[in-house]
């Protein structure tokens, strides 16, 4: 670990990203599943290269099967609980201010109240925003320039959308519109520290409010579509509001041009646009990270120019739950999710045309309301809620030095193409990479030659004069300045050369069938022959 992640995993326990090769750290251990044992009859005994060819085709797809539940991207994941209890910590939003402080508002159900901590000197200090009770729905939090947490949050005992500002320990409370029947909305603040907000009323329709220093100002935005849902506003360089939300069952989005509300659908799959999650980056282009039911998928569409692009992120499982969006440095995108059918908390990261994907925590049922924020370093935040522990979580992943070993390629009877892939370097300049390698059975290690890379990306070697159907492993391997990350290890199997002895015996075995078949032909023309002229000799005696 370099010295700046050392220093900032001071006051954290720690999680590596499963599904990659780690840093070489000290495990915690392990858990693993017993399953039944099956009696069989007859056992099937296998041996010498048959048995090899069997186990190390099984080996391949084994290990091709786990490594397609997610891509690791190679993050270095430090987690703690804020605050502990059943039901404290959901409806979680998060966010970093200008110290690089971690803030969380978040529901209490223990209490029954909305919540404010702070991380101050590696402990978290807590503050009460609202214990007017009745709490459900969606929570959001910005922290303003000045160091000011700004909340918005909805009190189901109150069908109110509400919203509050902190000042030291006392909370200037609003009520921004009732009735509101849905904690779905949405809040962002403009160039000068006023808020916005989106959410759905009492009609279930799309409206829009905005504090003017005296007062909300309340309008319609989407008049024709109901049943709206997983609302997210963000606000552009001219504070202009964009809206991302789910309305009759399928993603929309609507932008103020100045004049205008401009609606656009964005997906009209069926049952997508839930958890709607809406960014814009450094050139006013909007970003939506949001789920597919029908599919079990989490999707991303980012606009260009007036056109969407739709593209899938993570289909593995059942994800896309409880969706957290950011962007970090580079206009990089960031999510958090929760998927359902391993409980697991993931966070996805854009690299190049694809997604880095990591599993946070996936000890028990873990991840629900996620909420992700980006440093300038490029390091994410997560709060979220732990249904097994039960408490509240944060996370920080840290970009760590990541190899991965990726499956040979053109496999021959005497060579092999072994590749890997640098997936980061961390906060290192450059990292030295290459391979291990070695027959399978053996205890010893190969090494190829090392080449130096300056930036992440893929990398390859061909291994030669191998032996011919032989078993053989490998694995990607990286040094920086004393820091290693090892991949998995991957195997393969070098077929055997065409059978030419085996070619030869079959021809000559012909030519011996052939040979005896033309002997026996002439020695029945022999005997047939010798046979004819006995005959002849007879019938000759007897003119006589």
């Amino acid at each position: 670990m370099t010295a700046s992640a050392a220093k900032a995993a001071e006051g954290y326990s720690c999680r590596v990203a499963l599904g990659l090769g780690k840093p070489e750290i000290p495990s915690a251990g392990g858990s693993g599943r017993l399953s039944k044992p099956v009696r069989t009859r007859q056992p099937l005994r296998l041996a010498g290269p048959i048995a090899w060819s069997i186990i190390i085709a099984l080996v391949i797809v084994i290990s091709l099967t786990l490594g397609s539940r997610a891509e690791a991207g190679g993050l270095l994941w430090l987690v703690e609980t804020v605050d502990a209890g059943e039901g404290v910590g959901v409806y979680t939003s998060i966010t970093l201010d200008d110290q690089g402080r971690p803030h969380i508002v978040y529901v209490d159900r223990k209490t029954d109240t909305v919540k404010y901590a702070v991380r101050e000197a590696g402990v978290w200090e807590t503050r009460v925003v609202d214990a007017g009770g009745g709490f459900a729905g969606s929570t959001n939090l910005i922290v303003d320039t000045q160091g000011q947490p700004h909340v918005s949050y909805f009190s189901e005992k109150r069908n109110a959308l509400l919203y509050a500002v902190g000042n030291g320990s006392q909370w200037e409370r609003h009520r921004v519109d009732a009735p509101v029947i849905r904690g779905f909305h949405g809040l962002a603040l403009d160039s000068h520290g006023r808020p916005y907000l989106a959410y759905a009323y009492l009609n279930t329709k799309l409206r829009y409010a905005h504090w003017n220093g005296e007062e909300w100002q309340l309008e319609v935005v989407d008049p024709e579509t109901i049943d709206v849902r997983y609302i997210s506003l963000a606000l552009d360089s001219e504070d202009f509001p964009q809206i991302a939300y789910q309305g009759f069952g399928v993603l929309r989005y609507a932008l103020w041009d100045g004049n205008r509300w401009v609606l656009e659908v964005v997906d009209d799959s069926e049952e997508v646009g839930g958890f709607a999650r809406l960014v814009i980056d450094s050139r006013g282009a909007a970003h939506i990270a949001y789920r597919d039911a029908q599919e079990g998928d989490l999707r991303y569409a980012w606009r260009e120019g007036s056109f969407w692009n739709l593209e899938q992120v993570d289909m593995h499982g059942d994800a896309g739950w409880d969706i957290g969006l950011a962007l970090g440095a580079g206009d990089v995108v960031h999510m958090a999710y929760y998927e359902r059918m391993d409980s697991e908390l993931r966070h996805a990261r854009r690299s190049g045309d694809g997604w880095l994907i990591d599993i946070v925590e996936t000890e028990g049922v873990v991840g629900w309301y996620a909420s992700v924020v980006v440093d300038p370093m490029g390091n994410p935040h997560l709060s979220y809620y732990h249904w097994s522990q039960k408490g509240l979580r944060y996370a920080v992943g840290l970009l760590q030095l990541a190899a991965q070993t990726l499956p040979a390629a053109d496999v021959t009877p005497t060579s092999a193409l072994l590749r890997g892939d640098l997936k980061s370097t961390g906060d290192f300049p450059q990292a030295e990479v290459f391979f291990e390698w070695r027959p399978v059975g053996e205890l010893a290690w190969q090494t190829t030659e090392p080449e130096t890379l300056l930036r992440a990306g893929p990398y390859e070697r061909i291994l030669t004069d191998l032996t011919p159907g032989q078993g053989y492993e490998y694995r990607a391997r990286a040094n920086a300045d004393g820091t290693v990350s090892v991949g998995d290890a991957v195997s393969f199997l070098t077929p055997l050369p065409p059978d030419t002895e085996g070619a030869a015996r079959l021809v000559l075995v012909t030519l011996i069938a052939l040979g005896i078949l033309v002997g026996l032909v002439l020695l029945w023309g022999t005997v047939a022959a010798r046979d004819w002229l006995r005959e002849g000799d007879r019938q000759r005696q007897r003119e006589r």
